[in-house]
């Protein structure tokens, strides 16, 4: 059954089911057992077949991972409330990636794992690919756009960083999150400190604390 023998519609909605039946191995056994055979096996078609939508087993990983970060974008873009402070908001958008992270672990694991290279030269050379990582017309992280207004809205109050350049602010926090919740997902946080979720808490606070209101003396 080829592309030319169905709708454009059927052919996406195939695709889709797919990336389903992978990333539900992907979350249920590891991504050692993500394989055409047995995502063929889980939706009762023939291996063969799975290549009729997916060039090959990489094509398939980038859209898993491409999976994690578009869902990793719609949370942070939901988490944003207008009615509170940008401290607030900041904070909202630390603990969101946080629990994504940890929620979702094998997905993260994936998307910043050993596929990354991969992933990241495919997409930026890719004509019809959208990635949800990085906007490769301005090289800068892809987070909604109220991220960047918040964190816009946050150098005002504060003359330590409000000549910072946003698209790095958030990268630094982006990064220092993401060694935490490395070291939490790798086990080696529980081996260090008592509770390594208040230790994340905790550290909520100091991600947040370059943000604060700062007035001169």
């Amino acid at each position: 059954m080829g592309r030319t023998k169905m709708s454009e519609e059927q052919f996406m909605e195939n695709r889709k089911s797919i990336l389903n039946a992978a990333l539900n191995i992907l979350v249920e056994k590891g991504i050692d057992d993500v394989s055409a055979r047995k995502v063929a096996t889980a939706l009762n078609m023939t291996a063969t077949n799975i290549y009729n939508y997916y060039e090959n087993k990489d094509e398939l990983l980038f859209a898993m991972q491409n999976y994690g970060f578009e869902m990793l974008y719609n949370l942070l873009e939901e988490s944003h409330q207008p009615s509170q402070t940008p401290l607030e908001n900041i904070r909202n958008f630390i603990n969101t990636y946080l629990s994504f992270a940890i929620d979702h672990s094998k997905i993260y694991a994936l998307m910043f794992g050993d596929y990354f290279q991969k992933y990241h030269q495919f997409a930026s050379k890719s004509n019809h690919f959208k990635s949800y990582f990085i906007d490769y017309t301005t090289n800068k992280l892809k987070f909604p756009e109220t991220t960047f207004n918040t964190i816009d809205q946050a150098k005002k109050n504060n003359p330590r960083i409000a000549n910072d350049d946003t698209n790095k602010l958030i990268l630094k926090l982006f990064s220092a999150a993401h060694g935490f919740i490395v070291l939490y997902n790798n086990g080696v946080l529980s081996s260090i400190v008592p509770n390594e979720i208040e230790f994340l808490k905790e550290n909520v606070d100091y991600l947040i604390k370059p943000f604060e209101h700062y007035e001169s003396a």
